[in-house]
């Protein structure tokens, strides 16, 4: 009876800790994509946004990505999906007023694709500068099983 009783007590800590699969990053894309169509966004929409005060988000290779915008970041790098295929990364800062991002220009604009190799995922972005590499390492999800954090590493490769 004891260890039925662990099993159960401990099955809850796997759970929350499951990688992401292909189809639900699709998912979450997807939700990107019409969260950044929409004119009205609340503050309960789905965003992927890392930290990026001290620069750390071009600095570091290892990198969490946040799924809400209950974080408050002085500097933080978020992810546009435009499309299926185009996405770009908006730059922005609120540690002076005004809170400002950086426009997009034609460097900035990245076709992306999601591979999956030996049960990895990674999402690579590539424009005519650089491509740059985000493989999927670890996800943490909240009791009703919604990613909250999506550890990644990143490689950066100049073309």
């Amino acid at each position: 009876m004891k260890k039925v009783l662990l099993l159960f007590t401990l099955l809850p800590l796997f759970c929350f800790s499951q990688n992401i699969t292909k189809r639900e990053l699709r998912k979450i894309i997807k939700e990107c994509i019409r969260i950044n169509k929409a004119r009205f966004i609340s503050d309960k929409d789905l965003i992927l946004v890392a930290n990026n005060t001290d620069s750390s988000f071009f600095n570091t290779i290892n990198l969490t990505v946040y799924t809400d915008r209950q974080y408050d970041f002085c500097k933080w790098i978020e992810f546009c999906f435009l499309n299926k295929k185009n996405a770009y990364f908006k730059d922005c800062q609120a540690c002076k007023e005004p809170s400002t991002c950086y426009s997009t220009t034609e460097k900035n604009i990245y076709n992306y694709k999601i591979i999956k190799e030996n049960k990895e995922l990674t999402i690579e972005f590539k424009n005519k500068f650089e491509c740059r590499l985000f493989q999927i390492l670890e996800t943490k999800r909240d009791k009703s099983k919604r990613i909250t954090e999506i550890l990644i590493t990143q490689t950066i490769n100049k073309i």
